[in-house]
């Protein structure tokens, strides 16, 4: 193999292995190439013979090492003419499945929700009043028309309802903040997914979410950090209310 062919440069990448835990730094040593951005998403990792070269493992270490960044999310390994291991997209399946565990086994309640997201959301709203550009603040108008007539015509509305969550994180451009805003819906879908809401309900959450448009429209960051606070607050009200009906009406 000569010094300019592409397995020879990610030499420099790796350290060779030699201890009772080789599939570990193996893993390891991949993982850090990954996330420091010398794999791109959609990059073809090296195969397993030549991973076995550039660490001086074994075929069944490097195996190993793969399988544990494939449960992890962080690639796929494709059959085929392309057959190989691929670098993943950012994936938060792992997360929120850990979240969801969570949820299952009665340790998490609305109440930590909210305080949790009592702690991100108002700020980045406040964010995103400061920062929303004229087309984003259209886009954020029509979510919320959406997601409004969604509600008042009895249709599922979580879509539109966590997309302009989402939307005023990615406004920040901040892809942990975005992170967490998707973890923040998944819990909140599956923590209510047996509460219906009554019309009364409804209306709250339409102004609720209306004010907090208007105020990023109106480019004033404390004043949409309170209507989120207030959304917050206001929301999680109505929620534990319809969730203790049932039981106060047996």
């Amino acid at each position: 193999m000569n010094e300019t062919s592409p397995i020879k440069k990610q030499k420099q990448l790796f350290a060779s292995v030699r201890n009772e835990k080789t599939h570990v730094q193996v893993e390891l040593q991949l993982k850090s190439a990954i996330l420091e951005g010398h794999y791109q998403p959609g990059d073809k990792l090296p195969t397993e013979r030549e991973l076995c070269e550039l660490f001086q493992a074994s075929r069944s270490s490097v195996r190993e090492a793969l399988r544990a960044l494939e449960n992890a999310g962080l690639v796929t390994k494709r059959t085929g003419k392309y057959g190989g291991t691929y670098v993943n997209a950012a994936n938060t399946g792992p997360l929120i499945s850990g979240f969801k565990d969570m949820l299952q086994l009665g340790q998490l309640s609305l109440e930590h929700l909210r305080q949790a997201r009592l702690v991100v959301e108002p700020s980045v709203a406040y964010e995103a009043a400061q920062n929303a550009s004229d087309e984003e603040i259209e886009g954020l108008k029509t979510l919320h028309n959406r997601h409004k007539a969604c509600l008042l015509e009895g249709q599922v509305e979580s879509y539109y309802d966590q997309s302009l969550h989402i939307a005023l994180a990615e406004i920040t451009q901040n892809p942990v903040l975005v992170l967490i805003m998707k973890v923040f819906n998944d819990i909140h879908d599956q923590r209510i997914q047996h509460i219906e809401m009554d019309e009364e309900t409804k209306q709250v959450l339409i102004r609720q979410h209306a004010a907090i448009v208007e105020q990023i429209a109106a480019r004033n960051p404390s004043a949409a950090a309170q209507a989120m606070r207030e959304h917050i607050d206001g929301i999680q009200t109505e929620l534990a209310r319809l969730e203790a009906e049932p039981a106060a009406t047996k």
